[in-house]
C-alpha cells in the first residue's frame, strides 16, 4: 500500500455555488506517478497533480483557491469491453473570495500541489486521462498479478 497522500488544498467530490469561476486561469497542470508498486495483493497508486495559474476579482474582494474538486468516472466506448476501460480524473479548481481592503484587482498567482491515491481497475495496463478545464495528461499504471 502507498503512503498517505499529502494534500495542500482540500478535496471534494460535492458541487455548489461556484460563481467566480469566471476569474481563473489554468496555466499549467501536471501530473505524476510517485508511488505505484500493483501487484496481485495492491490494487492502489499515488499520484501527484499540480497546479499553477492566476487570478483576479474586483471590489476589494480578494480571490483564492478554496478547494479542489474531483470527479472520477469511466469513459465510455463504442465498443466497450470489460477489458478495454479507460477512466477519466476530472479536476477542477474552486474560486473563493474574502474581503480585503488592500486588495485592488491584480492578478494573483496560485500553484497547488496536492496527492491522491487512485486505484487500478483491472489487469494489465490501466489508463488514466487527468483533465483540469482544457489541458489534459494521460498515465498508465500496470496491475500485474
Amino acid at each position: 500500500m502507498p503512503r498517505n497522500p499529502k494534500v495542500e488544498i482540500k478535496e471534494s467530490h460535492t458541487i455548489g455555488w461556484w460563481s467566480k469561476q469566471n476569474t481563473l486561469t489554468v496555466e499549467t497542470f501536471e501530473v505524476k506517478i510517485i508511488e505505484s508498486k500493483l501487484n496481485l495483493f495492491n490494487s492502489q497508486s499515488l499520484i501527484s497533480y499540480h497546479i499553477k495559474g492566476k487570478l483576479c476579482y474586483e471590489n476589494n474582494r480578494k480571490p483564492f483557491i478554496k478547494n479542489i474538486h474531483v470527479s472520477e468516472r469511466f469513459l465510455d466506448h463504442t465498443n466497450d469491453s470489460i477489458h478495454n476501460k479507460q477512466a477519466i480524473i476530472e479536476i477542477t479548481p474552486i474560486v473563493g473570495v474574502k474581503k480585503d481592503k488592500d486588495y485592488e484587482g491584480e492578478q494573483l498567482e496560485f500553484d497547488v500541489t496536492n496527492e491522491k491515491i487512485i486505484n487500478s481497475f483491472q489487469w494489465g495496463e490501466n489508463p488514466v486521462k487527468f483533465k483540469c478545464l482544457n489541458i489534459i495528461n494521460n498515465i498508465i499504471v500496470s496491475q500485474r498479478k
